[in-house]
């Protein structure tokens, strides 16, 4: 497969992958998974999306069921309803409405919240866990969710080895978690893990007595798992269309959360690739809200009509826009050269003309705790770039002899326009053999899985998958990214490994936060990327929807027992 020039590359195949890798990233403004159409009812059209078809009130054009049913545009093809195997943007958006994770995320610190678990509390230097969960929660069946279906949902992530299990590694195996009695579940660390609680907002509860009796070799019930929902989230599975990548959820009534009288009842996700169909459906009333990856530009137009409101996330908001460095492929590999272009690079540019939001300082947005409030964000500088290029190993003459790739998605007007002007930046410091590569998800992600074939430069916007520091820390700077879209900049010392793992072995507080702390001045002074922005995060809404909350952990930010009808 050619590596470069994509503006023709099947849309549905950037959407395939999108979200592909582990820690937090996903390629900048990209969808998740394939879709073979726009989903849901309409009329195909020829490049397979589809228009919204004047006779189907299903989505809300009409009829009966206009009053109730709410469409919401979602970012992929589903192709899992398991919530041990959710991590792409679409599985992780279903999972935080059908089921219910031990702990949540506050909209307003970022931090895990209770939830499922009610307190907790940790002894022996840091290696057990206790938590306390609610007595009223039931599955979908009615039957009553305890600590034995906690104990079985974390054996059965870590037994499956897919989506979040990662974050355990190292840390819990099979049998680590017991149920003290039906409310308290304990978890034996085999070492210290300081960000356990973030992490369990990773774990979706499933139940047991339901699951079980249908695992086969082992599998912990997957294949089961793969089409039907066995969870106490505030809504149920309605029906699901897979063909039109269309998924009816409906309200479960005895959710212990309660709900208003303005609740939604059932809710569509549906999946429709062209921006000229999403904006028609908004404008008929057909639709009442879109993912927050498509691009911006697209919900500043919809925003545009009457019947439609711009809700949106400055200050709290932990996505980030990185733009990395190559840092083990000449002349990148020279730390001066990396400085050099670090301090050409217009910030002031890109974030108020181009991307919105503000400048980040060091690899982790601000709203986490966990960032290093000490840090300063890089400035453009002409002087400080020129007098890094002269204490290169490099001469100019040099580096302008490599062709350095700029990998860039081109499904986003911005991306092309971030990567412009860094070509422009550049040429002022007199570094001319920067070449545009129009490249999208499934190209890069071939290419970053080894050093020889992953370009000079990518650009990379990332959500946090956990509310942690961890996600923007040990996510993408430890081995373990490497060879994934987290890590194709190729850049982690011993000594950087070495206090990211300490940060999340030990039980004081603020010695971990010292040591992110550290970390994050090493990845800063070492320049494996431009961080130039902390994105805002824009969600237009139907004028008869209320109740958004930005929860800064992938999914989270869609959670629609929060919306109601105004």
């Amino acid at each position: 497969m050619p590596a470069r020039n994509r503006e023709l590359y099947d849309r549905r195949e950037l959407l395939k992958y999108a979200g592909v890798g582990v820690g937090t990233t996903v390629l900048a403004g990209c969808s998740s998974q394939n879709t073979p159409n726009g989903g849901g009812s309409g009329t195909p059209t020829d490049d397979g999306s589809t228009s919204p078809d004047d006779s189907d009130d299903s989505n809300g054009d009409g009829g009966d069921n206009s009053a109730e049913l709410v469409t919401y545009i979602g970012s992929g093809e589903v192709s899992t309803l398991d919530p041990a195997s959710h991590q792409f943007l679409q599985t992780s958006t279903l999972a935080v409405n059908l089921y219910d994770p031990l702990l949540f995320v506050d909209p307003e610190s970022q931090e895990p919240t209770a939830h499922v678990a009610t307190d907790w509390s940790t002894s022996n230097g840091g290696t057990t866990w206790e938590f306390t969960l609610r007595d009223d929660v039931t599955f979908h069946d009615g039957e009553t969710l305890t600590a034995e279906d906690v104990a079985y949902s974390m054996d059965r992530l870590l037994g499956i080895g897919q989506g979040y299990s990662y974050l355990f590694s190292g840390v819990l195996s099979e049998g680590d978690t017991t149920a003290v009695d039906e409310t308290t579940v304990r978890f034996e660390l085999q070492q210290p893990f300081s960000i356990l609680p973030s992490a369990l907002t990773r774990l979706f509860i499933v139940n047991k007595s339901a699951v079980e009796p249908e695992a086969s070799g082992g599998d912990y019930g997957s294949g089961y798992l793969q089409t039907n929902v066995e969870g106490s989230g505030p809504y149920q599975l309605g029906q699901w269309d897979q063909a039109n990548s269309s998924i009816m959820l409906e309200a479960y009534d005895d959710h212990w959360g309660g709900w208003p009288d303005n609740r939604l009842d059932r809710v569509q996700w549906r999946l429709v690739n062209e921006v000229s169909t999403i904006k028609t459906m908004f404008q008929r009333g057909d639709a009442h809200g879109v993912h927050l990856f498509f691009p911006d530009t697209t919900k500043r137009e919809i925003a545009k009509f009457d019947n439609v409101e711009m809700h949106q996330e400055r200050e709290n908001s932990t996505n980030a826009y990185y733009i990395f460095q190559h840092t083990q492929k000449k002349p990148l590999d020279d730390i001066h050269v990396r400085r050099a272009i670090s301090y050409a690079y217009d910030y002031e540019t890109a974030i108020n003309e181009i991307l919105g939001g503000t400048q980040m300082a060091g690899p982790v947005p601000g709203p986490l705790a966990g960032h290093n409030d000490d840090l300063s964000p890089i400035t453009r500088d002409l002087d400080k770039a020129q007098a890094e290029l002269e204490k290169s190993e490099y001469s100019l003459e040099e580096i302008n002899s490599v062709t350095m790739e700029d990998s860039y998605d081109p499904s986003l007007p911005t991306n092309r326009q971030a990567a412009l002007l860094l070509r422009n930046n550049l040429n002022e410091i007199g570094i001319e053999n920067v070449e545009l590569v129009q490249e999208q998800f499934p190209a890069l992600a071939e290419r970053v899985q080894s050093k020889d074939t992953s370009p000079h430069f990518y650009h990379l916007f990332s959500p946090s998958t956990i509310p942690s520091a961890f996600s923007f820390l040990n996510g993408l700077f430890m081995p373990s990214a490497f060879g994934t879209t987290n890590g194709g900049h190729w850049f982690s010392t011993e000594e950087l490994q070495t206090k990211m793992t300490n940060a999340v072995a030990t039980s004081d507080t603020d010695q971990k936060l010292q040591l992110w702390n550290e970390a994050q001045t090493i990845i800063q002074d070492q320049h494996p990327a431009l961080f130039v922005a902390q994105m805002p995060v824009l969600m237009p809404l139907n004028n008869s929807i209320e109740g958004w909350k930005y929860r800064g952990a992938m999914g989270y930010d869609i959670y629609f027992k929060d919306w109601y009808r105004a």
